[in-house]
């Protein structure tokens, strides 16, 4: 996950260069820095529901962490994250579907080619259900957590610390993800 935001954060970097100079120097230099920040932003979001069901399965499923904490399943889940990533990188590259950055507006968005209004709606839907899943694991852990009577009756350090951990990641992820939908 730190990856994609630090991959994200090193894109946007050329945003405020192409600020600056009020241009993009090169279209096909400003088409990688879209495609890369883009599918940065959309593997982020799959990150944050596969730590989601991690928190998840771990503090609900304790007895069966065996299952939970097998390398090759969280390999597969970690390559399955970057293929998806890989796959919004190479329909970024087409001549069908870019996203680039306009100068004039200072901001990121998609072009007007062929394939880019529907590779828009299919990341807003993807985005839209995958925030939805991790909102619902969220909220079972927080039921799990108040309401389990292992952690009900003991308040220990691991459940204080299980509880701030939480929240740090609920509200490092659903914030900026909500502004940043409500285009603010």
């Amino acid at each position: 996950m730190g990856l994609t935001d630090c991959l994200q954060l090193f894109f946007h970097t050329f945003g405020g260069i192409f600020s600056i100079a009020n241009s993009t120097f090169n279209d096909t230099f400003n088409k990688i820095c879209g495609g890369f920040l883009n599918s940065g932003w959309i593997v982020s979001i799959f990150f944050t529901l596969l730590l989601a069901f991690n928190r998840f399965s771990t503090l609900c499923f304790r007895h069966k962490t065996i299952l939970f904490e097998n390398l090759f399943l969280f390999n597969t889940q970690i390559f399955i994250s970057w293929l998806y990533f890989g796959i919004y990188f190479v329909i970024y590259m087409t001549p069908y579907c870019s996203v680039l950055y306009d100068p004039i507006n200072l901001s990121w968005g998609y072009d007007n080619s062929e394939w880019s209004r529907t590779i828009e709606k299919i990341e807003l839907y993807a985005t839209l259900i995958q925030l939805s899943l991790t909102g619902i694991l969220y909220l079972f852990i927080i039921f799990w957590l108040l309401t389990t009577k292992q952690y009900a009756e003991n308040v220990s350090r691991e459940y204080k610390q299980e509880f701030k951990v939480l929240i740090q990641v609920s509200s490092f992820r659903t914030f900026p993800r909500m502004a940043d939908s409500n285009g603010f």
